[in-house]
């Protein structure tokens, strides 16, 4: 009785460092992640469009324009960024985020590009105190900023010129904007989205160019 005692306990030893083990594994296991990434926008410009104002020459320099106020749609203003999955349904990404706020972004890709589009005395941020130094400002508000389940991303958007002298009427445009992504990949839509302000930036230096 002894001897099986002694074998029992013998056992019972072996079966729990070897419990201890499979649970240490699963634990560290546990306690490793996936890694987060993190992306921005930056100023993206069609280069023929670039090309063509620079030997276009001076465009607009009587106007000191303004941009802003900008808008984005709930879902932007977060820091996981956000995906189509079906008509009604949108995914958060965990592990892809935007690395600043992209509201603050988009405002300043836009306020450089629109200063690299047209050779305006100066593009700065709209704010009250700024008004009385400004002949017009604009204000964007982007209604739809998002990558589609058809490899797309899509930028819809409405923009108003108002002149800061009320005598002029206001122009006001809407714009509907795409471009396909080559893969799901994150880097791609990224890079689309700043091709897309880009583009909404052209449309809006057409604009300013129309403007007397």
């Amino acid at each position: 009785m002894k001897k099986l005692l002694n074998i029992s306990s013998e056992t019972y030893g072996r079966v729990a460092v070897v419990l201890v083990t499979v649970l240490f594994s699963i634990t560290a296991g546990c306690g490793r992640s996936k890694p987060s990434h993190f992306y921005t926008l930056r100023e993206v410009l069609p280069e023929a469009t670039a090309v063509a104002d620079a030997k276009n020459g001076a465009i607009g320099e009587e106007i000191v324009l303004g941009v802003g106020p900008v808008s984005v749609p709930g879902y932007m203003d977060r820091t996981k960024i956000v995906k189509r999955i079906n008509t009604a349904e949108v995914g958060l990404s965990e592990y892809y985020r935007w690395a600043e706020p992209t509201l603050d972004k988009i405002e300043y890709i836009l306020q450089e590009n629109l200063a690299k589009l047209c050779v305006l005395a100066e593009v700065r941020k709209y704010t009250f105190r700024t008004s009385s130094s400004l002949t017009h400002y604009v204000r964007v508000d982007i209604t739809e900023f998002i990558a589609e389940t058809d490899d797309n991303v899509v930028l819809n958007a409405r923009y108003t010129i108002f002149p800061i002298d009320e005598k002029e009427k206001p122009v006001r445009k809407t714009v509907s904007l795409k471009k396909g992504v080559k893969s799901g990949d994150y880097n791609d839509i990224v890079f689309a989205m700043s091709s897309l302000l880009g583009e909404l930036s052209v449309d809006i230096g057409e604009s300013v160019k129309l403007l007397k």
